[in-house]
């Protein structure tokens, strides 16, 4: 009851009825079209009989398999490879967590100022 005291909402309604209705000759085309290629591919294919479909099924994985194989995605770059494959040594262990190897913020921190960039005093 909410909903069909909003104006606004009726509002909306008929501007999506006028756009619908102006879309009309352009729409009905394409849905008897459509209508008229999902009877014959349904004339075709028997309802009962599951054959066809799994036929269908096995025949869409296999271009999947071949396809996959030959274009496999996005490879990852040369230096990725060489860094996968390149064991960490005693020295290029990884910092454990908490410790101060781990990341020094103070570091980052030290920077000069550049005095260009600050405003000029009048």
């Amino acid at each position: 009851m909410l909903l069909q005291a909003l104006d606004f909402l009726q509002v909306l309604a008929d501007i999506f009825g006028t756009i619908i209705l102006y879309l009309g000759p352009i729409v009905s085309p394409i849905g008897e079209f459509m209508v008229l290629w999902i009877n014959y591919v349904l004339a075709f294919f028997p309802t009962g009989d599951w054959t066809i479909y799994i036929v269908i099924f096995v025949i869409l994985i296999i271009i999947a398999i071949v396809v996959n194989s030959y274009w496999p995605g996005d490879k990852p770059l040369k230096s990725e490879k060489e860094k996968k494959g390149k064991d960490l040594s005693v020295d290029e262990k990884e910092p454990e967590i908490g410790t101060s190897e781990d990341f020094d913020m103070e570091d980052d921190l030290d920077f000069e100022l550049d005095e260009d960039l600050l405003p000029e005093d009048d």
